[in-house]
């Protein structure tokens, strides 16, 4: 074999190798990035009736347990409970008919199964503000107690019932007969 041929073949074998090189090496590159998404904190309160009848009272406490159901996305919540007095006609522009009172020293116990208190917490809330309760029959005198704080043993959320018990106390010898009413309601917020 000649030189010429010689330094073709290698030639030829240098641009098969350069072009082979070009069409069959990737001609591309890769980059990894790391994907987040925010969860928004949410809460929600559900109450298993609109409207609870607590039965037949006489004289002296008496007490009745209101369920909720609160969904939350965080561990820890805190809640509040507003009860009022119960007014004749569930009307408190009667004034001639003094209403059931609620029994303030009470207070209200609560019960959440999968939970702790947390923060000086105590299962007993203390009545500690007086408020009113605008609604269309009227102003409604209640009272609202102190903040509980309460902790899910449910892994990162709060998904769970909570038992409230109001006391009431009908301290008339004669109370005129009727159904007398008035409302409660809890007020659950998101603690971080």
């Amino acid at each position: 074999m000649s030189n010429t041929t010689c330094t073709q073949n290698r030639l030829s074998a240098g641009l098969l190798y350069i072009v082979s090189a070009l069409l069959f090496s990737p001609i591309a590159s890769t980059q990894e990035l790391i994907v987040e998404a925010d969860v928004e904190p949410s809460i929600s309160v559900i109450s298993y009736a609109s409207r609870v009848h607590i039965g037949t009272v006489s004289t002296g406490d008496f007490s009745s347990t209101f369920s909720f159901a609160v969904e939350a996305n965080t561990p820890v919540v805190a809640l509040q409970l507003l009860a009022t007095n119960l007014y004749k006609n569930s009307d408190p522009t009667i004034t001639a008919i003094n209403p059931i009172r609620v029994n303030r020293a009470a207070g209200i116990d609560i019960n959440a199964r999968a939970a702790k208190t947390i923060d000086g917490s105590n299962w007993n809330a203390s009545f500690d503000n007086s408020e009113t309760l605008n609604k269309p029959e009227g102003i409604f005198l209640g009272f609202r107690t102190e903040e509980v704080k309460l902790e899910s043993t449910q892994a990162g959320i709060f998904n769970q019932d909570v038992d409230l018990r109001v006391t009431w106390t009908q301290d008339e010898s004669i109370k005129p007969a009727g159904r007398y009413g008035g409302y409660i309601v809890l007020y659950v917020s998101l603690v971080n």
